[in-house]
Parts: structure tokens; C-alpha cells; sequence
């Protein structure tokens, strides 16, 4: 068991003790897995709840509420709250900052909650220790006790159901994995008196749940979720073991997602389904339940292609992508809260990277190209990358098994975002600039760029003194690389989307571009697009299509002006046609990614529709898209750079590892 010291118990008691007043903070849940959801934005955030303990009504309108007692103001309570005698009021710690939504969050390893009046003088105060998931920290009985409550009273009177040693996890007789046939499980716990609650159908074992009494039959493939209680104690964390019962043999790593069934397909709270409380937005006009970036608590699973498991952990996922959302099998967002446990998943996901550790990656339905090659853009990204040096999502195929049902080979890939450059470069993600769709900040700012760009279009770009200029705010050859593979491969979603750039922020560095969802690419979008005149369409100063607005296009347009640019452009991509997209070299890594999921792939048919013969039809598809689009494309930059016929492919013959253009 977890021993949670008396002396810090003493020193929190000794901070807690504020000059009692009709308004107190009452309890507050930092680690909210499943406690609560709040009814304007329906995610189960941190929340603090205040209490009015007197006969009389109470306007705390213009009160503060804050984590730290050196910024009191951090929060001030909207006008026209009003606490009733004896009521509570419940602000939603999600830094929304509307209504009842605060703009500041709560750590779950602790922290202080301060609540003050309007004029900052200091009503109440609670520092709270680490919080435990589903489990708060307030006033026992609504009093001057605080400590942890075993038992959340979202709303309502406290209980007097407290602890501060945290159980041991059940011990579950029975591994985890593949069996060929009906097993048995017996659960146990060494500590007397304990009480082991569990659930087979994904939920979180809770206060309500079954009670163990004799051995559990496990004759269908299903997640067994468990969970120690006892009075005076804090709950135990979950045991969760996945069993595979008379399942195919697997070919690829595998992976068991587990949340509340009602997280999925509620009409109201379900992420998964259409449901009636949706939005409209990502190609669609009809509002769906898939559309809103809802957060709910899951287990994630992952095991090897023999059914050995190699780690679990407690996750909060959502529906990822755009307007892939609309297809039957969905893409997740899977990402590591310290109310779960940890801040990061400290795993190796990728063989191909040195990074060891990730706060979110995505579990993807292989986007536009869900259910026909399923690889598309993973395909593009790598072999690219094993050639030339450009930042790209690495790629893992899996197994996937949502609640114990079978879903087909979800993709495993790492997600763009601050958490990418602290992964992959080891720089802090608060010392970056990175950028989406050109003007949007995702972390820092757009000042950088956009002043590099204000003056790219004030310089003499013809001179060849200004190349200088444009490598000192990009890494050109970096650029040129991610140019050559979303214009070569012809990716059609691109420039204007699907475009992420970033650079470290305290060393002034060179912005680096990151190949991002090129699903469209390899003719997804039509079988006549070997032809596509992708130089064209991405320096057109006039177009009116949101893929390629002039505003998208324009650094593309600068840039191309500069002579020495322009050259190095022109040897890259005629090297690269010639190497990396070379047919011999393209179609041989097609036939790799493709004979790593080709004995999945007929159980991924007969989950989601369609044949083995639709899916070697899409193979020979790309295949031959990548026959003809290099005779074209030196045609076509023939003449779009006015060269002279007689041009040759510049082929490398030292291009055999990454980074090597």
C-alpha cells in the first residue's frame, strides 16, 4: 500500500486553517475520470465546489477564485452568482473562462485552491496534495476536517468517507492475452477486508459496481477491469487485463481500447456515434455527436503480435481528424493526464525514432484513405524520410479492439503539436514558435514568420544576395525536401491545409516545415492524377479553392523567385524523382507496407466493408501513378521553369540512408 505521510497530512491541515466563513471552498476534484461532466462543454474536467453554510443567500458576483495566493485575481466570479443557504455552487476548472468556467486548470500532483473576495482580501484556502483518479480532497461532513474523499459529492454534502493509504491493486490470476478457449479468473487481495469490485463491458470499477465472489468465466474476447475498496482507505487503482478467447492468429502488434460504453454511443455524452447532442462543421451540415472534441477516460492496451502485453495505461481519448470524422471507423486522439497517472506514456512506440516518451499520439483510421490502400500517408512520409531530411509522422499498424469487439488495423502515428518537437528534439515546448495553416499559432506566435514574410515580399528576390535573407529564417534545404515530396506525390489537400511549421523560439532558429496528413496524395482523389500539374496549382496567385488560396501559396510563389533557390529546388526534385520516387524504389517500399497488414487485411474487409480484390486494385493503382507521374513531371518542370529539353534526371548515387538531401 501507498503511505501518504502524517506530517504532510499536518502541514496540509496547518495551511488549511483559514478564519472560517459563510463561504467556503467545499471540495475540489482535479482528477475527474468519471465523476461528472460538466453540462456546457460535456468533458469531465477538474472542479472546485463552493459551499454557503449559512441561512442567507449569498452574491459571490465578483469574488476570485485562483491557484496561487500571490495572484489572488487570477478569476473573478461572473455577475449575478448567487450561492443559495445551504447550497453549492460548482466552477469548472477547464480554462474556458466563460460562465462558470475558469481560465486556469488544476495540477493533479497538488496545489493551492484560493478563493477571495472582490477586493482580494482572503476568504478561504485549501492546498491540496497528489489527487488519486475519481477520488476528491475537501472538508469531511462539510466541515473544518479536510482530507481526501473516497466517495465525490459533486454537489451535494460531504460524507465522512475518507482515507490516506492508497490500496494495493487486486492481484488478477490470470495474464492478460491470447487463449484458444474459455478461461476462468480468480481476483484476490492481500489486505483484510477488502472489498474487489469489477466490470467486463470497459467501464471504470466504481463504488456501484459488481462485487467479486467466486471465480469470473471468460468465454469471448472482453477487458476485465478490478478495483480494491475499503472504508478508511483510499480505493486501489484499476487492474486491467485484456483476454483474447478463440481469436485469429495476429500478425501485428494489438491494441485493446477500454471506456464506458455510454462514452461511445450515448446519445447525449458519446463521442463515437451520431448521436443528438452534435455539431455540424468537418464536411458536414448535419450536426453529428463525432464532431465535438469531447475528452473521455480509457485504457489503453498494447501487446505484441504474440499476445504478450507490454504496458497499460489510463488515457483520455477523443475523435481526431477532420472531415475523415464522417467514416464508419474513426480516428482517436489518445493522450496522457496526470489524473491518470502521468503526463506522458514512457514507451517506445516507434522503433524508427530515438524518443521514448509522448504525451498524445494518434490512433488514426488512415484518414481519407481509411479502408482502401490504408497506408497512404504513412507510406509517402517514410519513404521520403529514409532519403531526405524533413520532419514527418512515424507510422506504426496495429490490431485494434474497441470494448472486446474486433475494429480492424487501426494506425498508430505521432501528433503534430508542441508535444512532437519535445519528443523528437528534446526542446521545451514553451520555446517554440509553431504554426498551422500559415497564420495560426499552436504554440508561441506568428510574429516571427510573419515578419520574415512581410519583408520576403519587400526584398529583391531576383538577386542572388537575397538567398542570404531567406536561410537565415528557413531551413532551406529542410523546405525544399517537404516542397518536393506534397508537390511530386501530389498531395491535393495542401497548401491550404494540412500545413504545420515550427522553430525554436530562445536561438532565433530556422523554421522547419512537417509532413502532415498528405492523404490526398498517389491520385486518392483521382485516378488521372499522375497528369496533375501540382507546380502550377500551388503557385497560382488567383485561385479561389481553399487548397491552394493565394495566401497559402504565397511563400511558395517568394521563394521560387530567388534564383539560387529556384536551382536547388530543380536539382532536389529531379534527384528525388529519379531516387527516392523512382519507381524501383517507391514500388519496393509499397510491396513492404503493404505485406506487413496483407494477412490482417481480409479481417479489416470483413469488418468495414469491401474486398481483398478492391485493395490490390488500389495497390496497382499507386503503382502505376508512380510509373507515369515521373515522365510527366519532367515534362512539366520543363516547362514551367523553361528549361531546356534536353534536361536529364540527376540521379545520386550515394543516396541510401535518412538525410541524405
Amino acid at each position: 500500500m501507498k503511505k501518504i505521510l502524517p506530517p504532510l497530512i499536518s502541514i496540509f491541515l496547518l495551511f488549511n486553517t483559514v478564519v472560517w466563513s459563510q463561504i467556503t471552498i467545499n471540495e475540489i476534484c482535479s482528477a475527474n475520470g468519471d465523476v461528472a461532466y460538466d453540462p456546457d462543454f460535456f468533458n469531465f474536467s477538474p472542479w472546485i465546489e463552493l459551499y454557503n453554510n449559512g441561512d442567507n443567500a449569498i452574491d459571490v458576483s465578483g469574488y476570485y477564485l485562483s491557484n496561487n495566493e500571490l495572484t489572488m485575481a487570477q478569476w473573478q466570479i461572473p455577475s449575478g452568482t448567487i450561492i443559495l443557504p445551504k447550497g453549492y455552487l460548482i466552477i469548472w476548472c477547464d480554462e474556458k473562462n466563460t460562465g462558470i468556467h475558469a481560465n486556469f486548470s488544476l495540477e493533479n500532483d497538488g496545489e493551492d485552491v484560493v478563493l477571495s473576495n472582490s477586493a482580494q482580501v482572503l476568504i478561504d484556502k485549501i492546498k491540496f496534495p497528489e489527487q488519486y483518479t475519481n477520488v476528491s480532497y475537501g472538508r469531511i461532513n462539510n466541515g473544518a476536517t479536510i482530507d481526501y474523499l473516497t466517495s465525490p459529492t459533486f454537489g451535494l454534502s460531504n460524507n465522512a468517507f475518507t482515507g490516506t493509504l492508497l490500496l494495493d491493486n487486486p492481484t488478477v490470476s490470470l495474464r492478460a492475452g491470447r487463449y484458444p478457449a474459455l478461461q476462468t479468473a480468480t481476483l484476490s487481495h492481500a489486505t483484510a477486508g477488502v472489498v474487489i469490485r469489477y466490470t467486463t463491458d470497459g467501464t471504470e470499477p466504481s463504488q456501484t459496481s459488481t462485487v467479486y465472489t467466486n471465480s469470473i468465466v471468460i468465454d469471448k474476447t472482453l477487458t476485465l477491469k478490478a478495483k480494491a475498496f475499503k472504508d478508511a482507505f483510499i480505493p486501489s487503482k484499476t487492474e486491467v487485463k485484456t483476454y483474447f478467447i478463440n481469436e485469429h492468429i495476429f500478425s501485428l502488434p494489438v491494441v485493446s481500447m477500454s471506456t464506458n460504453p455510454e462514452y461511445l454511443f450515448n446519445d447525449m455524452i458519446g463521442i463515437y456515434g451520431d448521436g443528438t447532442n452534435g455539431t455540424t462543421g468537418n464536411c458536414q451540415t448535419t450536426p453529428f455527436n463525432w464532431n465535438r472534441d469531447w475528452d473521455r477516460h480509457a485504457v489503453f492496451e498494447y501487446f505484441n503480435s504474440s499476445g504478450d502485453k507490454k504496458f497499460d495505461y489510463g488515457v483520455e481519448i477523443r475523435i481526431g481528424g477532420a472531415c475523415s470524422r464522417g467514416k464508419a471507423q474513426k480516428s482517436f486522439v489518445v493522450e496522457a493526464k496526470g489524473k491518470f497517472g502521468g503526463y506522458h506514456i514512457k514507451e517506445k512506440l516507434f522503433e524508427s525514432k530515438k524518443a521514448d516518451r509522448y504525451a498524445s499520439f494518434m490512433y488514426r483510421n488512415g484518414g481519407n484513405d481509411n479502408n482502401l490502400l490504408h497506408f497512404r500517408d504513412a507510406l509517402m512520409q517514410r519513404t521520403t524520410s529514409l532519403q531526405m531530411d524533413v520532419d514527418y509522422m512515424d507510422y506504426k499498424p496495429t490490431i485494434f479492439y474497441l470494448n472486446g469487439a474486433y475494429w480492424g488495423i487501426q494506425n498508430m502515428r505521432e501528433k503534430v503539436d508542441g508535444d512532437y518537437i519535445e519528443s523528437n528534439y528534446g526542446i521545451d515546448k514553451d520555446d517554440i514558435d509553431m504554426i498551422e495553416k500559415w497564420s495560426t499559432a499552436i504554440e508561441g506566435s506568428v510574429d516571427a514568420y510573419k515578419n520574415y514574410l512581410d519583408s520576403l515580399q519587400v526584398i529583391n528576390l531576383a538577386a542572388p544576395e537575397s538567398f542570404s535573407f531567406i536561410d537565415k529564417h528557413i531551413d532551406v534545404q529542410e523546405y525544399i525536401n517537404y516542397l518536393t515530396a506534397e508537390i511530386y506525390l501530389c498531395n491535393t489537400d495542401w497548401p491550404g491545409n494540412n500545413v504545420k511549421f515550427w522553430r525554436q523560439r530562445s536561438t532565433n532558429g530556422k523554421f522547419r516545415w512537417i509532413l502532415w496528413d498528405m492523404d490526398f496524395g498517389l491520385a486518392q482523389n483521382s485516378r488521372s492524377y499522375a497528369t496533375h500539374p501540382t507546380l502550377d496549382f500551388v503557385t497560382d496567385p488567383a485561385s479561389t479553392s481553399g487548397s491552394n488560396s493565394p495566401t497559402s501559396t504565397l511563400h511558395i510563389r517568394l521563394v521560387l523567385q530567388n534564383p539560387i533557390f529556384k536551382e536547388r529546388f530543380i536539382k532536389t526534385l529531379t534527384t528525388a524523382m529519379s531516387s527516392t520516387y523512382g519507381p524501383e524504389n517507391f514500388n519496393e517500399q509499397i510491396d513492404l507496407f503493404s505485406d506487413k497488414i496483407k494477412t490482417e487485411m481480409p479481417y479489416h474487409k470483413l469488418r468495414w466493408g469491401g474486398t481483398m480484390s478492391d485493395w490490390n486494385l488500389e495497390i496497382e493503382e499507386v503503382k502505376r501513378f508512380i510509373t507515369e507521374r515521373q515522365a510527366y513531371m519532367t515534362q512539366h518542370m520543363i516547362d514551367f521553369f523553361g528549361l531546356d529539353q534536353s534536361i536529364q534526371l540527376r540521379v545520386s548515387s550515394n543516396i541510401k540512408g535518412a538525410g541524405n538531401f
